[in-house]
């Protein structure tokens, strides 16, 4: 064997290990919808490899610390998951983008043919099946018009016009925002269940770094639902939370 190649191995071995030991950096990273009305808010960003993740904001930004050959995955119930390979020019950029499609499964379709209207849109509302809608005044939370989410106060202006809301009805659209609106109280919910502690008791009591307490929630859920770690007493609450951390540190002790 050459001398060349066994140098161009050397080099070429060099690089696979320092790829393997290099320290994560914290990058930018920009989720990209495929349609213009797809909720970007509270997609679980994470990395495959660190086994941490975040929630991308409204806009779909989103901070994670990532280095070459790990695979960030964007996940929610309203998107197909998406996964990309992180490879220098991601690190050089400070920024990589993450295109998202719509999950086609997230909606029933609806076919104008099954549907019998008569022309008298008071009638053929009465006549259309529709289930009540849950908001966050149902859920026992504060709500005034400014402190209605996007979603809600476009629920709020189909119902507000008979012609709007038979025509959203029939597209889809109504079933779509309903969807929409369960999957930001549940948030709300867990928010709420988040903040009857205060953080250093997560971070400090729980030894648990802050930017897994959401997931850590997400995991308290598979024992007690959301709404009884609403209302359960605030001394059981604790309890359950050390408890169950426990629990949570055994199966993710890279976590903590």
């Amino acid at each position: 064997m050459s001398n060349f190649r066994l140098l161009y191995i050397f080099y070429f071995i060099t690089f696979i290990s320092y790829g393997q030991i290099a320290p994560r950096q914290e990058i930018r990273g920009k989720l990209l919808p495929a349609t213009k009305n797809l909720n970007l808010e509270t997609i679980y960003v994470y990395n495959k490899q660190s086994k941490k993740g975040v929630l991308s904001d409204s806009l779909g930004y989103f901070n994670l610390t990532m280095r070459i050959g790990d695979t960030i995955v964007a996940s929610a119930m309203q998107i197909e998951t998406s996964e990309l390979v992180i490879k220098q020019m991601h690190l050089n950029d400070k920024f990589i983008t993450l295109p998202i499609h719509a999950n086609m499964e997230y909606l029933e379709e609806v076919r104008l043919s099954n549907r019998s209207l008569t022309g008298n849109l008071d009638l053929d509302l009465r006549l259309l099946p529709t289930e009540p809608v849950v908001t966050s005044s149902d859920l026992g939370f504060p709500e005034t018009q400014n402190d209605m989410t996007k979603s809600e106060r476009l629920l709020s202006s189909y119902t507000s016009s008979p012609i709007e809301l038979l025509m959203a009805t029939l597209t889809g659209e109504l079933k779509q925002i309903k969807q929409r609106i369960a999957i930001e109280n549940r948030e709300k919910k867990r928010q709420y269940v988040i903040k009857r502690m205060p953080s250093h008791f997560y971070t400090k009591t729980l030894k648990m770094a802050s930017i897994n307490i959401p997931h850590f929630i997400d995991f308290c859920e598979s024992e007690k639902e959301l709404d009884e770690l609403i209302r359960i007493p605030i001394d059981e609450f604790v309890e359950f939370l050390q408890k169950t951390a426990i629990v949570y540190k055994d199966n993710y002790p890279d976590r903590f």
